[in-house]
């Protein structure tokens, strides 16, 4: 199934929490621990839009937050974790758009899902998942996003806990993964519906990704006799305008009273039904769907085909400082390329002007090369012997100084800020002689705003400061200094006759500068 490795699998809900420690073992698992916290969070509100309530439930202010603090320390939790979000919190959305080339996903991806999904993306992160079909003439894309302030928010909860944050998902990624690994056999040509308590969950896929994800619920109802849909014959409906080649052969009923739901499910879909349970491949033992969303959180390195979707953009992150290592090894290696040739060229240099200072030397053993000579023309002759020698030093050393700064500098600098232009100065020859010092300047962009993008630029100039390979631009020696532009750009993309602005950027310039000698 995978590979053995343990996550934590953290589900948040507005009415609980649960947290599951998951080991795989063959096609089963066990579930280590388990612990489930209510939050006690008041809802006004009877219709609750998704991400709404992310800013007042996600607060420190919140009664949950100590008890999930003290739950993780009491239960000895820790280790790197992947949360899942419940629809409230979260927005999961799978559509299709015409074909256009990969190169312009993350582009045109964005653009085309504001269409189904309306809000404001300054203030959201997001990721999807996306892949050609229906030869090569759509592009099928998952697409989830959240609140910006709500990972900022873990992130910060969870660093006080040593807990690792990897990936934040929704919960129909987490749902859909876990079903993947009870039942791989013909998995996506299935409906999967779950029933926990008074509610409902349905799952509608294609390929391994989500394409409905239901939330039902009977509350309102005094018997189970009073809501007799399930809305399967609609969903499927639904999933064949998207996708015309999905065709589903059977529909799986797992959790409270599935059974009673059977001939229901049977007469709306039209198609085989039959019963599920997850003791079969697991421990588990209740119904509750908080148990079932975290658990599949907690596999989320444990099954093969099951596509991930993280909106917190830590993956992103991720991948974008693998491209700039990758872009940087290849400035590093021809700046070094450059450096071996200029020192090839500095030594058959250095054995010119090796050979003319020996000349000069075995002359004036005689002093036969000063006669005739004024004292001043004598002056200049030994000021031109000065200044090759020095020259000769200038060109050989500080080999390796750019190189070893370009490393630090891709290892420090935050996931937010971006190098646009590098410019190093080392002036050789009459300069050296004068004592010039050298120059390194970091041009940069951010689409940060406010005191985060001066915190963020200040993080970045103090780990340039700490680090030894900067050592010669701090204290006596030398100097760095930043420079915020105040003015912001904004960066556009067109797609299909559209030039929709996709964010603000403003730059930064950082000033590396060795004093004179």
């Amino acid at each position: 199934m995978g590979k053995s490795s343990k996550k934590i699998g953290i589900f948040f809900d507005i009415k609980e929490i649960t947290l599951t420690i998951c080991s795989v073992s063959g096609s089963s698992f066990k579930v280590e621990k388990e612990v489930t916290i209510p939050t006690n969070f008041q809802i006004k509100e009877k219709v609750i839009k998704p991400i709404s309530l992310n800013s007042e439930f996600f607060n420190e202010k919140q009664e949950w937050v100590a008890k999930f603090k003290e739950a993780v320390k009491k239960n000895s939790i820790a280790g790197d974790a992947v949360v899942t979000l419940s629809h409230n919190f979260s927005i999961t959305r799978f559509f299709t758009m015409p074909y256009v080339d990969k190169k312009f996903w993350s582009k045109s991806v964005p653009i085309e899902s504001k269409k189904y999904i309306p809000v404001a993306f300054e203030e959201m992160t997001y990721d999807f998942y996306a892949y050609p079909i229906s030869n090569n003439s759509k592009v099928a894309v998952l697409f989830g996003i959240t609140q910006r302030k709500t990972v900022e928010f873990l992130l910060e909860i969870f660093k006080s806990l040593s807990i690792n944050m990897n990936a934040i998902e929704s919960t129909a990624v987490s749902f859909e993964r876990l079903l993947l690994f009870a039942d791989p056999k013909e998995h996506e040509k299935k409906v999967y519906t779950h029933f926990s308590g008074a509610n409902s969950y349905s799952i509608f896929s294609y390929n391994g990704c989500p394409v409905i994800f239901r939330e039902s619920s009977m509350d309102g109802s005094s018997t189970m006799s009073e809501r007799k849909t399930l809305d399967l014959k609609g969903s499927m409906a639904f999933v064949k305008r998207y996708v015309p080649e999905q065709d589903y052969s059977g529909v799986i009923l797992s959790g409270d009273n599935a059974a009673l739901w059977q001939k229901i499910a049977e007469s709306e879909s039209g198609l085989k039904t039959e019963i599920f349970d997850f003791s079969k491949i697991s421990d588990i033992k209740k119904s509750a769907f908080s148990l079932i969303a975290a658990c599949g959180a907690s596999l989320s390195e444990n099954v093969k085909n099951a596509k991930s979707v993280d909106i917190s953009g830590i993956s992103a992150g991720k991948r974008l400082a693998k491209q700039i290592q990758i872009y940087i090894i290849g400035i590093v290696g021809a700046v070094s390329s450059i450096f071996l040739a200029l020192g090839l060229l500095n030594t058959v240099r250095t054995m010119s002007v090796s050979s003319t200072v020996n000349s000069y030397a075995s002359r004036m053993t005689e002093v036969a090369d000063f006669n005739g000579m004024t004292n001043e023309m004598i002056r200049e002759k030994v000021d031109t012997l000065k200044n090759q020698n020095q020259i000769v030093r200038a060109l050989f050393s500080d080999k390796d100084f750019l190189a070893p700064k370009m490393s630090v500098i891709a290892d420090s600098i935050p996931s937010s800020l971006w190098v646009k232009e590098f410019t190093y100065v080392n002036q050789i020859g009459a300069s050296e002689i004068s004592g010039q010092g050298k120059m390194l300047e970091i041009k940069g962009e951010t689409s940060l705003k406010g005191e985060a993008k001066l915190n963020t630029i200040d993080i970045f100039v103090k780990k340039l400061k700490e680090a030894p390979e900067f050592k010669v631009f701090t204290g006596e020696k030398g100097n760095i200094d930043k420079t915020v532009d105040s003015s912001t750009e904004k960066k556009t993309f067109g797609f299909s006759g559209m030039d929709n602005p996709i964010n603000e950027v403003s730059g930064f310039t950082i000033t590396c500068t060795e004093k004179k000698r």
